[in-house]
């Protein structure tokens, strides 16, 4: 029986190559402090990042409690479908068994009426 001549698969990252954006290398990263290095965050950075996220879940736990009281049943759906289901109108459309272009309507309405209800709500806790 011949061996078969197939290389093993490699990860792409050979040592001593660039990764990342290219300009750095495994040797040269290993002789820099962690503030030079391109994946560095200092504490402001990580504070202000904690502080987005907690920003983005109060967001969205509005929109998800107002969703039902303010739009149509078809518009909640088309949102929901679209947004937190990562469909895009297409395919919300053919499970809902309806025109793209109904889809595309709904969201953009639903959209329009959540950003009017909810002016007041984001520039409050801004």
């Amino acid at each position: 029986m011949t061996q078969s001549k197939i290389k093993p698969a490699r990860s792409g990252r050979a040592r001593g190559r660039p990764f990342g954006n290219g300009t750095f290398s495994r040797v040269a990263c290993a002789n820099l402090s962690m503030a030079q290095t391109p994946w560095y965050e200092d504490e402001d950075a990580i504070r202000r990042g904690l502080e987005w996220g907690l920003k983005k879940a109060r967001m969205l736990e509005w929109v998800e409690s107002q969703m039902p009281l303010r739009l149509t049943p078809m518009e909640c759906r088309c949102i929901e479908l679209y947004y937190f289901g990562a469909l895009n109108y297409r395919e919300a459309a053919q499970l809902l068994d309806v025109n793209a272009s109904t889809v595309y309507r709904a969201v953009r309405s639903g959209v329009v009426k959540l950003r009017k209800q909810g002016g007041s709500y984001v520039s409050e806790r801004a």
